[in-house]
Parts: structure tokens; C-alpha cells; sequence
């Protein structure tokens, strides 16, 4: 680990070091220093779908629910028509119980692509109970 600190160091302009340090982290478990790398990157213009992806998967992790929803709708930016962003999108809302822009999000995803439908089953299971998220799926 000490060497991509370092050259983070070195180099802390390279999104590239960061995005490296970031997955080393998440590996170790280290979700607080993923994050900020994956922040790094982002900041630095590594605007990447995986970034945007690894990056809402630790905040999920973390709880940090409000930069989580930040980050995807950051990442809808780039990605408009992205089911796997809309899903994480949709499930961020519901578990804020801000329905109305869960079923948005939701439908938009189903949309797009109704067989990414298992990253709510992942990542929300607590979600896939509601009425409300049962409606769009029948």
C-alpha cells in the first residue's frame, strides 16, 4: 500500500493513482479511504461509469445516503440512459422515503433495462418488499 500513497504523493494530479488507491482500499476494507479516492478521481475529471458506480457502492456502504444520491445524480449527468445508475438512484430515494422520486427513478431504470433489476435486490433488499416498488415491477 505504501507505494501508490506514495505516488499519490508524487503525483496527486493523476486520477489514475487515485482510482488505484481507491480499489486497494475497498480490497482492505478501508471504505473511508476508497471513497475519498474515488472522490479524487472524480475531482480530478475521471468521470468514468465505474468510478461513479464504485464510488455510490461505498457510500451505500458508509451511510453517507445525501453523497450517494450527489454522486449518481452527478453521474446521470454523464451517463443519462445508465439503468445501473437510475437503479442505485431509485433505491438511495426509497430508503430516504422520498417516494416520489423513487418511482422515477425506478421506472426510468425498469425502462431502460429491467433485467438490472437485481442491483435493487443487492444493494435494497429492504426494498423490494414495498408496494410501491412491487407495482413497477409487475
Amino acid at each position: 500500500m505504501s507505494y501508490i500513497e506514495k505516488a499519490t504523493e508524487i503525483d496527486s494530479e493523476n486520477a489514475l493513482y487515485w482510482i488505484r488507491y481507491a480499489k486497494l482500499n475497498k480490497k482492505l476494507n478501508f471504505f473511508e479511504e476508497a471513497e475519498y479516492g474515488y472522490r479524487k478521481a472524480v475531482d480530478l475529471g475521471n468521470y468514468e461509469l465505474e468510478t461513479w458506480l464504485q464510488r455510490s457502492d461505498i457510500l451505500l456502504q458508509l451511510g453517507e445516503l445525501d453523497e450517494l444520491i450527489s454522486n449518481l445524480e452527478h453521474g446521470l449527468e454523464f451517463y443519462p440512459d445508465d439503468a445501473e445508475l437510475e437503479y442505485r438512484l431509485a433505491g438511495a430515494y426509497f430508503k430516504l422515503q422520498d417516494i416520489t422520486k423513487g418511482r422515477f427513478h425506478l421506472q426510468n431504470a425498469f425502462k431502460i433495462d429491467p433485467e438490472f433489476f437485481i442491483i435493487i435486490e443487492e444493494l435494497y433488499p429492504e426494498i423490494v418488499g414495498m408496494d410501491e416498488v412491487k407495482l413497477i415491477i409487475t
